[in-house]
C-alpha cells in the first residue's frame, strides 16, 4: 500500500524501486539478488537524476521499518535465558545488512541525505526506537543484567558485546539505566552487609586493605562480564560505598582512626588513609580532622610558650613544626602545598598567644646580634619565616622588628656590614611586598651612609675652625624610622654650634631636605674625672641634667627639682625620671632636708669600670619598652594624629597654598601648650594620609602644600 502511494503510478520508478527493493530484500534474507549490482546501482542513479531521491529514502524507510518489526517480534518469543544471545545476533545481522545496503545503494548514500542521516544512521535510530526501546525487551535486558554477577551465568559473552556497544552509542538512554545502574545497584546490595561486619572487626588500616583489595576484585569482575567499559563507575561506586560513606567513622571512632594516627605521628598509616579519603572527594573532612587533631596535639606542647623568654618560645615552637613537618611528608600532594593542615592548625595554635608576633622579632634579633656564621643565619632567617608566613596580622612582627633594626643599626659600628639585615629585607620584600621593605631599606642606607656623611663633614670644615667636641651624625629619613617620643631641649652652647656647622654642610648637599635634631634618641659622652677617668655615654636629653652637677671648683650645693627645672629648662616629669637614673647609678646623691629631695653630685662615687652607660628612661625609652608599651600607645596616638590633622587642615585651609618649613612652624605654633609635642616625622606621616584623601594635594614643587577640600 505505501510503496504504490510512494510512486504515484510512475512506471519508471516503479521499475528501478522492483530492482532496488529486490537488492534490498535479499540482503536482509541473506540470499542472492536477481538483479546484479550494475543494474542496482544504475537504478539508483537514474531515480536520483531524476530528483526521485526523497522518494527512494521514503521507500528504503518503510523498508527498513518493516524489517525492524519483524526482529522485535521475533525477539519477543525468546526466553529470558536466550534474550542476550538472540539480541546480539539480530543486531549484528542488522547492522550487517545496513552496510551491505549502504554499499549497494553508495550513490544515494554518498550525495544524498535523509533528515541529515545515512542509510545506516537511518536504520540505526529505527532499531534504537523499535527494539531497544521497547518496554518488554528492556526489562528482559535488566534481568538478565542483574543476574550476570551470579555464578554460572550463561551469556556472559553476548552481554560483554552489547554493553560495549550500548555505552558507545547509546550511553545515556540505553547504558547507564539497563546496565551500569542495575550492575551497581546489586553491588550495593552484595557488599553493604560484609563492610558493617568489618568495620565492626577491624583497625582503620586491616579494613582499608580489605576495602581496596574488595575494590579491585569487583571491578575485575564486571571487567569480565562488560568490559573495561564500566572500570571508572564500579571503582567510583565501590569506593564511596565502602570508603566515602564512613569518611568520620575512619577519621575518629574505628579503632586506630585518623586522629589516633595523628597523635602517635603514624604517616605511613596516615599517608595511606589520606590516599584512599582524597581519592574519593573527601579532602575537606581530612583537613578538618588533621587541623583539630594537630590543634588539640599542639595546645598541650605549646602551653608553655607564653612564659618563656623568645629565643626559647620560639625555638619550641620550632621543634614542634618539624615534628609535624614529618607527619605530612607522606601526604598527597593536595594536603601538602605551600601551607599543609598541620601548619595551619599551627598557625591557628601561635596566634592564639598574643604577643607570638613579638617574640618572633626578638627571636631574630638576638640571633642577629649574635652574629652567627652566614649559613647559621640563613636557617634563622629561613625558620623566622616559616613561622612568620603563619601569622594572621603581622603588624606586630613587623613594627617590632623596625623598632629593633632601628636600635641595631643606631649602635652598631662602622666596619658592620650588615649583610644579614639586607638579605632579611629582601626576605621580607618577597613575603610583604614593597610597603614594608621599602622603609627597612632607607633605614639600613641611613645606618651604612653615617660614616661617609660623617667623614665629608669633618673634611669640609676648614682648617680655622674646630669643633667643640667631638661630633657624630646620624641621619634618619622622616616618615621611615620609627617614630620617637619628642623631647624638647635647649641644647648646650657648644652643641649647638655642632649642629649649626653640620647643617651649613648638610643642606647644600642635599637640597629640598629639611633637617632638625632628635634629641631623643642620640647618646652624649662625658669624660668624669673623679679619683679615676670614667668615660660615661648617656641618652642626649641626659646632657642639660648631667651638667647642672658639673664642679667647676667651686661649692657644691644640692639642688631641688624646681632648681633643676629652671637650670635645664625642662618640666618636671621629665626630669625626675632622669634624676631616677642619675641616682641608681650612683653619680648623684638625693639628700632630702625640709620636706624637700635635694640632689648633689656623690663625692664618693667609685665603679669597677671605667665605661658607663645610663640606661634610656622617660621619653628616651629602651626599644624593648618601646615595643612593650606599643599596644597601649595606638590609641593615644591615633588621637595626637586626629588632632595634628585637625591642625593641618585649619592651617591649610586659611592659607590655602604654603611651604613645609611653613607648615611645620605654625602646627608647632598652634599645638604650644597642648600635651602634644609633634616631630617632623609626625607631620609628614599625617600630611601624606590628608593627601590620600584629597584634602591636600602638593604644589608646582614637592614641599608646597595646596587646600583642595
Amino acid at each position: 500500500m505505501l510503496d504504490a502511494a510512494l510512486l504515484l503510478h510512475d512506471v519508471s520508478t516503479e521499475e528501478k524501486w522492483c530492482v532496488i527493493s529486490d537488492a534490498v530484500n535479499a540482503i536482509f534474507k541473506k540470499s542472492l539478488s536477481k538483479y546484479s549490482f550494475q543494474q542496482v546501482h544504475h537504478s539508483v542513479f537514474q531515480m536520483c537524476q531524476t530528483q526521485r531521491s526523497g522518494t527512494l529514502f521514503d521507500l528504503l524507510h518503510h523498508a527498513l521499518s518493516k524489517e525492524v518489526t519483524i526482529i522485535r517480534e521475533q525477539l519477543l518469543t525468546s526466553t529470558d535465558s536466550a534474550l542476550l544471545q538472540d539480541l546480539e545476533t539480530q543486531w549484528e545481522d542488522f547492522s550487517a545488512a545496513l552496510r551491505r545496503i549502504s554499499d549497494a545503494l553508495f550513490y544515494l548514500d554518498k550525495n544524498y541525505t535523509n533528515n541529515q542521516k545515512t542509510i545506516s544512521q537511518m536504520g540505526e535510530s529505527l532499531f534504537y526506537a523499535g527494539v531497544l526501546k521497547n518496554e518488554v525487551i528492556s526489562n528482559t535486558f535488566v534481568s538478565s543484567v542483574r543476574q550476570s554477577l551470579e555464578f554460572g551465568f550463561a551469556s556472559q559473552k553476548s552481554l560483554k558485546c552489547l554493553t560495549s556497544k550500548l555505552r558507545e552509542l547509546y550511553r545515556d538512554t540505553i547504558f547507564e539505566p539497563l546496565v551500569e545502574r542495575p550492575l551497581l545497584e546489586v553491588l550495593t546490595a552484595k557488599y553493604k552487609g560484609e563492610m558493617e561486619l568489618k568495620l565492626d572487626s577491624l583497625d582503620v588500616d586491616g579494613y582499608l586493605t580489605w576495602a581496596l583489595t574488595t575494590v579491585g576484585q569487583v571491578q575485575s569482575d564486571v571487567s569480565k562480564l562488560v568490559g573495561d567499559s564500566m572500570d571508572q563507575a564500579v571503582r567510583q561506586h565501590m569506593r564511596g560505598l565502602l570508603i566515602k560513606e564512613n569518611t568520620q567513622k575512619l577519621l575518629y571512632s574505628c579503632s586506630g582512626g585518623g586522629s589516633t594516627m595523628v597523635r602517635k605521628m603514624n604517616s605511613a598509616s596516615l599517608g595511606r588513609l589520606a590516599d584512599a579519603l582524597v581519592t574519593v572527594g573527601e579532602t575537606d573532612a581530612l583537613l578538618e580532622m588533621l587541623i583539630s587533631t594537630t590543634k588539640a596535639v599542639g595546645c598541650e606542647l605549646l602551653s608553655e610558650v607564653e612564659n618563656e623568654d623568645p629565643v626559647a618560645a620560639v625555638g619550641k615552637v620550632l621543634t614542634l613544626r618539624n615534628n609535624l613537618q614529618q607527619l605530612v611528608e607522606k601526604l598527597p600532594g593536595a594536603l601538602r602545598g605551600d601551607k599543609p593542615p598541620i601548619v595551619r592548625a599551627l598557625a591557628e595554635i601561635v596566634n592564639e598567644c598574643p604577643d607570638f608576633s613579638t617574640k618572633l622579632a626578638y627571636y631574630y634579633d638576638v640571633k642577629a646580634r649574635s652574629r652567627g656564621t652566614h649559613d647559621s643565619m640563613d636557617q634563622v632567617a629561613a625558620d623566622t619565616f616559616s613561622l612568620y608566613r603563619l601569622l594572621r596580622s603581622k603588624e606586630s612582627f613587623e613594627q617590632t622588628f623596625k623598632l629593633l633594626l632601628a636600635a641595631r643599626l643606631i649602635n652598631c659600628k662602622p666596619n658592620d656590614s650588615l649583610v644579614h639585615e639586607i638579605i632579611f629585607v629582601e626576605h621580607l620584600r618577597s613575603e610583604c611586598g614593597d610597603s614594608v621593605a621599602n622603609h627597612l631599606d632607607v633605614m639600613i642606607k641611613d645606618g651604612r651612609m653615617r660614616t661617609e656623611i660623617n667623614r665629608g663633614f669633618l673634611s669640609s670644615l676648614s682648617p680655622d675652625v674646630q669643633l667643640p667636641l667631638s661630633f657624630d651624625v646620624t641621619v634618619i629619613t622622616a616618615g621611615v624610622w620609627p617614630i620617637y617620643p619628642g623631647f624638647e631641649i635647649n641644647l648646650p652652647e657648644c652643641m649647638q654650634q655642632c649642629v649649626s656647622l653640620f647643617q651649613a654642610y648638610y643642606i647644600p648637599h642635599h637640597n629640598g631636605r629639611v633637617l632638625s635634631f632628635h634629641t631623643g634618641c642620640g647618646t652624649i659622652c662625658f669624660t668624669l674625672n673623679h679619683k679615676e677617668v670614667y668615660e660615661l655615654a648617656a641618652p642626649t636629653s641626659f646632657v642639660n641634667t648631667i651638667l647642672c652637677f658639673q664642679s667647676c671648683g667651686g661649692i657644691d650645693e644640692p639642688l631641688t627639682v624646681k632648681d633643676i627645672c629652671n637650670k635645664t629648662k625642662m618640666i618636671e616629669t621629665d626630669v625626675l625620671p632622669q634624676l631616677e637614673a642619675l641616682v641608681n647609678t650612683g653619680l648623684i646623691s638625693n639628700v632630702p632636708s625640709g620636706g624637700l629631695s635635694r640632689f648633689i653630685f656623690n663625692k664618693h662615687f667609685a665603679h669597677h669600670r671605667t665605661k658607663l652607660r645610663i640606661g634610656n628612661v622617660g621619653g628616651n625609652r629602651t626599644v624593648k619598652a618601646s615595643a612593650e608599651v606599643r599596644v597601649t600607645q595606638v590609641a593615644s596616638e591615633t588621637t595626637h594624629a586626629e588632632s595634628i590633622q585637625a591642625v593641618l587642615m585649619q592651617i591649610v585651609k586659611r592659607n590655602k597654598t604654603l611651604s613645609h618649613g611653613e607648615m611645620f612652624t605654625q602646627v608647632a605654633e598652634a599645638l604650644k601648650g597642648s600635651r602634644i609635642t609633634p616631630v617632623m616625622a609626625h607631620i609628614k606621616q599625617n600630611l601624606e594620609i590628608l593627601i590620600n584623601k584629597g584634602l591636600i594635594s602638593r604644589g608646582s614643587r614637592p614641599d608646597i602644600y595646596v587646600y583642595e577640600a
